[in-house]
């Protein structure tokens, strides 16, 4: 019983916050109306002003190299939507980006769904135009980074300690570590010849009069301003997925598992550390250290009929070397606390879980009872 009044009670707290949130999310777009309004503005007004300084700059050579901020263009944008369509389907997934590491916007090990869907301008899946049109100019400025453009000389030394999920859990190929290796050559290759750059005299800069110069930063305030206001309304709007898929999720007919949502138990063994987060995705680690493996994500309910609520599946998880990805079963049991009781590999790749929780134990009775009728 405690469990469902937790739950119904945070059904009434996630409605609540929705309604905020939809009020902020009005406020925020008004907002980025109108910084979008001064920017243009701003910006005619730079245009003008920078008019008659075209014929002086287009005399200057072009710095094609050494410049700090590097330019990707849409060929690049191309090659990298086939990179990331690793089923070539035509299509890239929040799933194909969780594979990646560039896309862990709070550094924090994981590529959340909600991180996934950041890049992909809030859909779960988009085509080439899509991503021409919307995405890349969200995942741009992270490719960039990951690439060594415009990044802080402190960052250089982090190069090459974080790797891809799963690297020291599994058998993987000698090839992977071949391609690491080599990375961690090119980057040393690129600070060298940053280095190299560096030491060149700097090419003269046309200079603005005073009225000019104020007129640029005036535009470029602006272009700043705008892409706060832009980032806020993504931002919110990514928090009203998040709470709105809260409250279509199925957690029970009396809302009894939502206390467990994004909670996580873990059980050991000699070998491994297994980690389960409710509704979210199970893993694995190497007791002696390492990275995660993801085992699955959340996926639905799959218990028999009249028992659906016993059984959850988790798929998609990270693919076995010359194998299928990895899912796993969790079987659900009566029990007084929540609890991780076991983990096993029935079949390869393939794991099932046994947690006991309070939340079935209701349902638990009410089976008992409908079996006794029959």
């Amino acid at each position: 019983m405690e469990m469902i009044t937790k739950g119904k009670q945070l059904k009434t707290d996630y409605q609540a916050q929705l309604v905020k949130l939809r009020a902020d999310y009005e406020e925020a777009e008004r907002v980025k109306k109108e910084k979008e309004l001064l920017k243009t503005q701003a910006e005619e007004r730079e245009s003008a002003a920078l008019e008659k300084y075209k014929t002086i700059e287009s005399e200057q050579p072009a710095q094609e190299e050494g410049e700090e901020e590097e330019e990707l263009h849409e060929s690049d944008a191309e090659d990298y939507f086939k990179l990331l369509d690793s089923d070539n389907s035509g299509t890239i997934t929040v799933a194909e980006l969780q594979t990646r590491v560039t896309f862990d916007k709070d550094r924090n090990g994981i590529v959340s769904e909600e991180e996934a869907m950041f890049f992909l301008n809030n859909q779960k899946e988009i085509n080439l135009q899509e991503f021409m049109d919307t995405a890349w100019a969200n995942i741009k400025p992270f490719l960039m980074l990951e690439q060594g453009m415009f990044k802080p000389a402190e960052q250089k030394e982090e190069e090459g300690e974080e790797e891809e999920e799963g690297g020291e859990n599994i058998h993987e190929p000698i090839e992977d570590r071949s391609e690491q290796e080599k990375d961690e050559n090119d980057g040393t290759e690129a600070e060298e010849v940053t280095d190299e750059e560096q030491k060149k005299p700097e090419e003269p800069q046309v200079q603005y009069d005073e009225e000019t110069q104020a007129l640029i930063d005036e535009a470029t305030v602006a272009r700043e301003n705008f892409q706060a206001a832009e980032r806020s309304v993504n931002d919110l709007l990514l928090e009203i997925k998040k709470y709105e898929e809260k409250l279509n999720r199925d957690f029970g007919v009396e809302h009894e598992f939502a206390p467990l949502d994004g909670e996580c138990f873990e059980f050991r063994n000699v070998e491994y550390i297994y980690t389960l987060c409710m509704f979210v995705k199970a893993t694995q680690r190497s007791e002696s250290g390492g990275n995660d493996v993801t085992l699955g994500h959340w996926n639905d309910w799959s218990g028999p009929e009249g028992q659906k609520y016993f059984k959850m599946k988790y798929d998609r998880g990270l693919s076995c070397w010359n194998g299928p990805a990895r899912s796993t079963m969790v079987n659900l049991s009566c029990g007084k606390e929540n609890k991780l009781v076991s983990v096993t590999e029935p079949s390869r790749c393939e794991y099932a879980m046994e947690f006991s929780t309070p939340a079935v134990c209701n349902l638990s009775l009410e089976s008992a009872n409908a079996h006794d009728e029959l």
